[in-house]
């Protein structure tokens, strides 16, 4: 898409909305989140991409977007935006001790200096910098340019549609690793029943 419109732009839809499901919906009851399993947790993401796709077809997405004030456009979006960054430095161990934060770090002032100087291919540069870097340092492991892809079938056609259909308040929790803790139990009793 980048080449074809000759803008290098890195397209990621429903980032925020992948990570809400990951960390809120498929989230341990303990740290707040619902402690659905991850079968539920795809269900739900497939039908709010099915609805998404409806939406766009039927040409509504671009009512609905064109009904959000701009002001609220821009908050959504430096929101989600937010939500991402936070995700992303504690991943990248920015916000907690990790032996890769000060590489992490130096590819993040490397990236934002080229960019500074209008450098072409800051992004790359930067990102590929870091990357030899931390092969280097052995934080990385080197498993070569090219390589299988992982097996899709521990988790193809595993999605539970029914039972992300099924209201939070009705489900009981799964015994395997989702469940909440004892202590959590009588605080979440509006998520979960006890099992």
């Amino acid at each position: 898409m980048g080449v074809w419109a000759r803008y290098p732009l890195a397209v990621a839809p429903a980032m925020g909305h992948n990570f809400y499901f990951a960390f809120v919906v498929a989230g341990p009851v303990a740290s707040g989140g619902f402690g659905c399993s991850w079968q539920v947790t795809l269900g739900a993401n497939c039908v709010a991409g099915l609805a998404f796709l409806a939406l766009s077809l039927l040409g509504l997405r671009e009512r609905l977007i064109e009904a959000i004030p701009p002001s609220l456009q821009h908050a959504i979006a430096a929101g989600i935006g937010f939500f991402l960054a936070l995700v992303g430095f504690e991943w990248g161990g920015l916000i907690r001790a990790a032996p890769g934060t000060l590489v992490a770090l130096g590819g993040t002032l490397l990236t934002a200096a080229l960019l500074a100087r209008r450098s072409r291919g800051a992004i790359l540069v930067g990102t590929l910098a870091t990357a030899v870097v931390a092969v280097l340092a052995g934080l990385v492991r080197w498993e070569g340019l090219v390589a299988r892809p992982p097996s899709l079938a521990p988790t193809f056609g595993r999605l539970d549609v029914v039972g992300a259909l099924t209201p939070i308040s009705s489900r009981r929790c799964s015994s395997r690793g989702n469940a909440p803790p004892s202590t959590n139990r009588r605080a979440r009793s509006d998520r979960c029943t006890s099992s």
